[in-house]
């Protein structure tokens, strides 16, 4: 069950914990589980007085965080959500003009003194409102790490670790929003539109609105409705050339054009074209189970490549070709790069005839 998926059950049944420290990369969900809260206070308020939200970029005292967390509410309850802090190693809290006036050493004894009150109202928060301290990093050893793991809640918003995780991650997201997707579409739709969550999640929406009362989402509608990276086009841009079909090639590449500047589109087809290279020399040279694992597991090893389903896909593409007829790609690209970048010709239009003469 996913990080969200707890928290948004946490929220619907009232389990909220008076205290709470979010730390990790994923901000997409971070933002994601603040909306969660903020609902739950808004039913009880709509007027939205009773939610306060300070920034831990800049200036920030510690003493008006633990006043704002101390206050009652005229309702159920007051949300206190500190975005950014930053913990630093001398005493877990510090940031860009920390807490308190004057000058020289009173500045840091002022912040010290307000970072222990906040851990001392942490020790005993008002069990009728929550406060939330949300940080990229942490340090566990930490007296306000201890003291907020014992009385309230520590969550890890950390992205997926490799490609079953963002499986799972896709699958537990799609059951968030009540579908279903099975593991091999969650990894297609990993592979389509990048290792982003909060791109996923809005890919993920859009197809649980399109497919309507039905529940699974499948390859097809990923397909029809998703927008793929840039990688994803040039694997259909490269099948297209392996087929000799040249007006399918140039409508592929015209529509990655469009969203993507044509020299990266141009570094991603040199890109593509050395995997596949590699793909067509470890096939020959290592065949499908060798003494050093598979096909996939060697490329993946050789060529930095970490998605066996990206590595699986090279190896297939990589069949439809011979190594010299992709030798020959890797020179008429650089021949490309030289005549745009010396004022040979307009970028579009050089990069359709690359892909012309790559489908003679």
């Amino acid at each position: 069950m996913s990080v969200l998926q707890i928290l948004q059950k946490k929220v619907a049944a009232g389990e909220i914990a008076p205290v709470q420290l979010w730390y990790g990369e994923d901000r997409y969900s971070m933002r994601e589980g603040v909306r969660l809260l903020k609902h739950r206070f808004l039913e009880a308020d709509p007027s939205g007085s009773s939610i306060e939200v300070f920034s831990g970029k800049g200036a920030l005292k510690f003493e008006e965080i633990v006043v704002a967390a101390q206050t009652p509410s005229f309702f159920s309850g007051r949300l206190v959500v500190v975005d950014s802090l930053v913990l630093g190693k001398a005493g877990e809290g510090s940031s860009g003009g920390s807490s308190g006036g004057g000058s020289g050493g009173s500045k840091g004894d002022n912040n010290e003194a307000g970072l222990g009150q906040l851990i001392e109202y942490c020790r005993k928060p008002n069990p009728q409102n929550c406060l939330v301290l949300m940080a990229e990093k942490v340090n566990r050893t930490r007296k306000l790490y201890k003291v907020i793991a014992k009385e309230g809640q520590v969550v890890d918003f950390s992205f997926p670790q490799n490609f079953r995780d963002w499986q799972g991650w896709v699958q537990e997201e799609a059951a968030r929003w009540g579908k279903k997707i099975s593991p091999a579409a969650a990894g297609f739709l990993v592979e389509w539109s990048g290792r982003h969550v909060g791109i996923l999640s809005q890919e993920i929406q859009k197809c649980g609105v399109f497919i309507g009362d039905r529940q699974e989402i499948k390859r097809a509608d990923i397909e029809c409705l998703c927008v793929p990276r840039v990688e994803a086009s040039i694997f259909v841009l490269l099948d297209a050339i392996a087929g000799r079909r040249v007006q399918e090639g140039l409508s592929c590449l015209r529509d990655v054009l469009r969203h993507e500047y044509y020299m990266r589109v141009h570094a991603m087809i040199v890109r593509h074209i050395r995997l596949l290279l590699a793909g067509c020399m470890v096939s020959r040279t290592q065949g499908s189970g060798g003494s050093g694992g598979s096909a996939r597991d060697f490329l993946m090893e050789a060529a930095g490549i970490r998605s066996p389903y990206e590595a699986g896909k090279i190896l297939t593409q990589a069949g439809r070709f011979e190594s010299e007829r992709l030798v020959r790609f890797l020179e008429m690209c650089l021949d490309t790069e030289i005549k745009i970048k010396t004022g040979g010709g307009e970028a579009h239009f050089l990069l359709e005839i690359m892909v012309v003469e790559f489908c003679r």
